[in-house]
Parts: structure tokens; sequence; C-alpha cells
């Protein structure tokens, strides 16, 4: 791999200052993904039965949030108190935490719309977790990081991805005993401990049993934010930074650049957000624990946005590379709270 990938003070804990300033001086913490890893994802989408482009899946769900403001992220504040914005990522392993975001919306998203699995039947239901395991995020971002397939730092969205299909799913952050590792708390450290070579057997299947269903690659804002409605988290790599001072309504200025890996999990393309922003925004989670400043209140709602998170104008994201994970249902059309001021 090259060098840049190498170039992460090897330390277990940074300060969220830290950690911009790396990422600011350079770091390539997200990457575009290469021919194989690209063609590896689509494959695995394939395998699937569905598109690999979002224009192919959400026929059934196409328009359905136009005009509306996407705030799913509060049944994640509701369901798991204290879960985002998560541990600060200690090392390069931005895209492992983008990944664990991503899962943790679909996941809630799944739980809230009551649609049972068409497989098997079951319902989603609350991770029985520890207080301090959802803390720590919920889901471990070791265990996909593990399976990148070198030592260095870095990795690509389409490469998470399709780990997380076929090799790490929504591992819980508890001890495992049985495999003699304990992932209740992220450590920066122990996502370095697999690379090349990858984790043993044992230890490959205590993590996959819990896999994304499918995933698929979305080219336009109208598909990002009626899959955010739908109930999908998005995963996002690209290569823009921005401020971290939240205006007023929550949102943050395009500033600098971050190679760097971030999920979004909220919408805004309400009629009043055109005409104050010039265009749609989206909501943007990052991984660097507490390491922005200001209000947090949505543009006229009783909604606050969580912690580590700022809205963002489209046209300021636009370019990045977006894959919305499903929880385990695939991609139906469900119903799902709208949102309106006053919302509580």
């Amino acid at each position: 791999m090259p060098d840049i990938f190498k170039s992460w003070p090897r330390k277990d804990a940074m300060t969220p200052q830290e950690v911009v300033e790396h990422y600011e001086n350079g770091f390539a913490g997200a990457v575009a993904a290469t021919p194989e890893q690209t063609e590896e994802l689509h494959q695995a989408i394939a395998d699937k039965g569905f598109g690999v482009y979002g224009s192919d899946v959400g026929g059934a769900f196409g328009g359905s949030h136009a005009g509306k403001l996407v705030a799913h992220f509060t049944h994640v504040v509701r369901l798991y108190p204290g879960c985002w914005p998560g541990p600060a990522q200690g090392r390069g392993d931005c895209v492992s935490h983008d990944d664990k975001n991503t899962k943790v919306y679909s996941h809630v998203c799944d739980i809230i719309s009551g649609v049972p699995d068409e497989k098997t039947g079951r319902l989603e239901g609350v991770v029985e977790v520890s207080a301090e395991g959802i803390k720590q995020g919920l889901f471990s971002t070791e265990a996909s990081y593990w399976f990148r397939g070198y030592n260095g730092d870095g990795w690509s969205c389409e490469a998470a991805a399709s780990v997380s299909l076929k090799s790490a799913g929504c591992v819980i952050r508890k001890n495992y005993p049985e495999v003699g590792i304990d992932l209740t708390r992220y450590s920066a450290k122990l996502a370095g401990k697999y690379g090349k070579p990858a984790p043993p057997e044992e230890l490959r299947k205590a993590l996959s049993s819990n896999l994304v269903y499918v995933a698929t690659k979305l080219r336009s804002f109208e598909e990002v934010r009626d899959f955010l409605g739908n109930g999908y988290g998005v995963s996002t790599c690209g290569g823009e930074g921005f401020s971290s001072t939240r205006d007023e309504n929550g949102v943050s200025a395009r500033r600098g650049s971050w190679s760097h890996a971030m999920s979004f999990i909220g919408a805004d393309d309400r009629p009043e957000t055109h005409e104050k922003y010039g265009g749609p925004l989206v909501l943007v989670l990052n991984s660097w624990g507490k390491f922005n400043s200001g209000p947090r209140r949505v543009m006229g709602t009783d909604i606050d946005i969580p912690e580590g998170s700022f809205w963002a104008r489209w046209k300021d994201v636009s370019r990045r590379s977006l894959i919305a994970y499903s929880g385990v249902n695939g991609w139906p059309a469900r119903s799902l709270p709208d949102y309106s001021p006053g919302f509580q």
C-alpha cells in the first residue's frame, strides 16, 4: 500500500484536535476504491439479487421524502442514548467508524419500522448491550477494520461495505471470551491487531453472525434523501473539510480538505431550507468525538442534532462516494415518522 497509509502516529489515544490536525496536514484516512474493490462490492451486491445503484432498487420509495425533513437520527438518540458521537478515532480508521455509524442508523430504523425479515420472519429488536458498550458506539469498529488486508492505516468505503456484507457485520460491543477478544471499549491499538494476516477462522465465525443484508451506491441528493427517509444509513468517503463551528442552525461551512469518511444521518429538503441555504442539506456525523461547537437546534423545530455532527450544504458534498446500507430486510419502502416544527 502507499506510504501515506503508514503515517499515522501509533498512539492509543489522541485528542480530537490532534486528530483534526493530522487530517488537515494531509493524512489519507479514506481513499478512492481500487477497480478491484469496486468490482468486489458490485459483485457482492449482485449476489444478493439487487441492483448496484440506488436508482435500480429505490423505485418503491423514489420521491417519498421530497420537500421534507428527515430526522430519524432522533430514534438512535432515544433507543441508545450516548451512542453518538461515540469515541473519537485514535488512528487512521475513520472508514470503519463511518461504517459502524451507518449500520447503527439502519439497525435502529429496522426496529422502528416494525418490518420483519422476509426470510426468517424475525423482527429486529433493541440490542442487549451494557451502558459502556452503548457509550462506545454500540457496534465494534475494530471488527471490520481487521479485514482491510494490510497493516497500514486508511481504507475505502467500497471495501468496508464489502466486508460488512461478507465478513464482519453488526458486531456488538461486548466481551467475547470464547475467542479471547474484549470489544466492549474502542481501542486504536486493538484495531491494528489484524490486517495482514486477517483474523483467525474461529474469530471470523464470531464476527459474521449479523451481516448487513445488502448495500447500494447512490448518485444524487434525491436518492440520499429518500434512502435516509426510508431508514437506510449512508456511508460516504471524500476530500472535503469543514469548519469546526456550526452556525445558528447547526450548519458548518466548507473549509480545507480531509481525506475522510463520514456518515450521513439526516437530510433537510424543506422549502425554507432551500431559501436560506441555496439548496438542501445533509446531516454529517463525524468520528472525532465532540470535535465541533455551536448550536445544534434544527431550524424551526425542537430537534437537536447529535454532538459531533453538523449540517452541510449538498453542493459541498455532492462529489463524495455514497453507499447506502440496508439492515436485515433488504430495501422495502417503510413507514417511518415525518418531522415538522414542534416535533418532540
